[in-house]
């Protein structure tokens, strides 16, 4: 909840510190006001947006990178739990490139109990264990949520990659003539280019 007399920019603190820029290309304009609205309040932005509903694991801890630990005491005199670090499928750090450790403090207990903690070594109970040669995707994946978190360039609306992503799935075969999508060519083809191994994992 933000207090009046901060005056605090709840689009400000939506757009830095949650994951909603990730969800900004594909949703509409109302419902990021509304997303913004929520966040300002208090409340729940899974649930707007409807991922709550998603049968995709979150983390159960929180993550982070040691050297960008390091790196934040020395600049500010302080760490803190980079954003990044935390959305699903994020597992090695887009900056360093190394595997996420992961602390012993899991997201629902700290925020929940509005119980302030910030990372530190002593907190750290492991790594990520990832194969090498899974790293190229990872990396990949890492570094495109990172830009996807921070972009400050125009985003095209759900309609406009709508029509650009039924081009590229025409282009490559991937759609029937009635406009459906042909979802075991199309899965087949996400298999072969990163592996079944990695996408189980």
């Amino acid at each position: 909840q933000l207090p009046a007399s901060a005056h605090l920019d709840a689009a400000l603190l939506a757009y830095r510190h949650t994951s909603l820029p990730l969800f900004l290309p594909f949703i509409s304009p109302e419902l990021q006001a509304r997303a913004t609205e929520v966040i300002g309040a208090g409340g729940h932005l899974p649930f707007v947006l409807g991922s709550a509903q998603s049968r995709i694991p979150c983390p159960k801890h929180l993550r982070l990178c040691e050297p960008c630990m390091t790196e934040d005491l020395q600049r500010f005199g302080q760490s803190y739990w980079h954003r990044e670090h935390q959305i699903t499928g994020v597992e090695v750090c887009p900056k360093h490139h190394l595997p996420l450790s992961i602390s012993d403090l899991m997201p629902h207990r700290v925020f929940g109990s509005q119980q302030f903690g910030t990372p530190h070594p002593q907190q750290v109970i492991g790594a990520i264990e990832i194969k090498s040669e899974w790293m190229p995707h990872l990396i990949g994946l890492a570094e495109d949520i990172y830009w996807l978190l921070n972009a400050e360039t125009p985003r095209p609306g759900p309609h406009r990659l709508h029509a650009y992503y039924t081009k590229r799935l025409r282009e490559r075969d991937f759609l029937r003539p009635d406009g459906s999508v042909r979802l075991r060519r199309l899965k087949d083809a996400i298999d072969g280019h990163f592996g079944s191994d990695l996408l189980g994992h």
